[in-house]
C-alpha cells in the first residue's frame, strides 16, 4: 500500500488500512508477519522514517469424521455368508486432506470399492472440507469365525496441508449363529 499526505502536523495521525487475504499456503507458517514502513521528510527537509510489524497467528481444524457399519448389522451370519463393510469417511475441518487411505484389519478381506465419492464429491484427490467419501469392502464368513463374534477395525489415514497425519479407527461387530444356537 503506497500512501501520500501533504503534510502532517505535531502531534497529529494519519491512519491507513491495508487488506490481505490469507491462501492455502499460509497455514503452514504458524503466523503472518507484516511489515509497514513509513518515510517522511521533515520541514527541514530531512529524511524521517520507521517500521512496525504486527503478527497474526494462523490455527486452523484439520479433522475427519469416520463411521464403519455393514450390511449385517443386526443379523446373524453363517460360514459362507458375506459381510459387505462400509467406511465412510467426511472431512468436518477447514482444510482439504490428500493421502486419504481407509485399511481393515481383517484377514481375508477383499475391497470392493475404493473411494466412491459421495454426494459433494467433485472428483479430484483431495478430501474438501465437507465432503464426503465411501469406501466398500466384503469379507466371506469362515467356518472358524463362527465360536466368536466377528470384530475388525477400520482405520482412516490422511495428511492435512501441512503434512500432519491424522488417524481415525472404527470398529463393527456380527454375530454368529453359532453363538445364539
Amino acid at each position: 500500500i503506497a500512501a501520500s499526505e501533504n503534510a502532517l502536523g505535531p502531534g497529529k495521525t494519519n491512519t491507513y488500512t491495508a487488506q490481505y487475504t490469507v491462501s492455502a499456503s499460509d497455514i503452514c507458517k504458524g503466523a503472518i508477519v507484516n511489515l509497514a514502513h513509513v518515510t517522511a521528510k521533515d520541514t527541514c527537509g530531512t529524511k524521517v522514517e520507521d517500521d512496525a510489524t504486527a503478527s497474526v497467528r494462523i490455527v486452523y481444524n484439520a479433522d475427519i469424521d469416520f463411521e464403519k457399519s455393514s450390511d449385517k448389522s443386526g443379523e446373524f451370519v453363517d460360514a459362507g455368508d458375506t459381510i459387505t463393510y462400509y467406511y465412510y469417511v467426511t472431512n468436518t475441518g477447514e482444510v482439504p486432506f490428500s493421502s486419504v487411505t481407509v485399511t481393515d484389519d481383517m484377514a481375508g478381506l477383499s475391497w470392493k470399492e475404493g473411494h466412491i465419492e459421495a454426494e459433494g464429491g467433485n472428483g479430484d484427490t483431495q478430501l474438501d472440507p465437507g465432503e464426503a467419501w465411501t469406501y466398500i469392502s466384503e469379507y466371506r464368513v469362515q467356518e472358524e469365525d463362527l465360536c466368536h463374534k466377528i470384530v475388525n477395525w477400520g482405520t482412516v489415514t490422511a495428511i492435512d496441508p501441512c503434512q500432519n497425519e491424522i488417524i481415525k479407527k472404527d470398529s463393527e461387530e456380527v454375530e454368529t449363529l453359532a453363538l445364539n444356537a
